[in-house]
């Protein structure tokens, strides 16, 4: 049986956020929506599975695409990189509701179900970052 190790997933944001993660170009751009992202941190927070994440090792130069969509090349070999072919859509949205920067993800304490943070709800008391 395979287990969900929530420390795991923290360790893949954060070497994302530090670079050591990178997508190879032809990833396609973050296409997920705010009720994606919800349901995902939903399935994690009641341990669903969620999928593995692929990733890719190697020495060669590689054109990469930066998680913003800005395009990189990397000039040099960098052995410390894992380029990711699967699951980025999935850690990009992990990354944006762990850092409420991108989007904003409340808990209710009345009903404990995740939800987006709207301007309608902001002033709720029943609802917790």
């Amino acid at each position: 049986m395979v287990k969900f190790d929530r420390e795991k997933i923290l360790n893949l944001v954060n070497d994302r956020l530090k670079g050591k993660i990178m997508l190879p170009e032809i990833q396609r751009r973050f296409v997920w929506k705010p009720r994606q992202v919800v349901s995902l941190i939903d399935s994690l927070k009641n341990d669903f599975p969620i999928g593995a994440f692929l990733f890719w090792r190697t020495e060669d130069e590689v054109e990469t695409r930066s998680f913003d969509d800005e395009k990189e090349t990397l000039t040099k070999k960098y052995t410390e990189i894992n380029y990711l072919l699967d699951g980025q859509q999935r850690l990009t949205s992990i990354t944006h509701a762990l850092s409420g920067e991108k989007i904003k993800i409340l808990f209710s304490l009345l009903d404990q179900r995740l939800i987006l943070e709207k301007s309608s709800n902001k002033k709720d008391n029943s609802l917790v970052y």
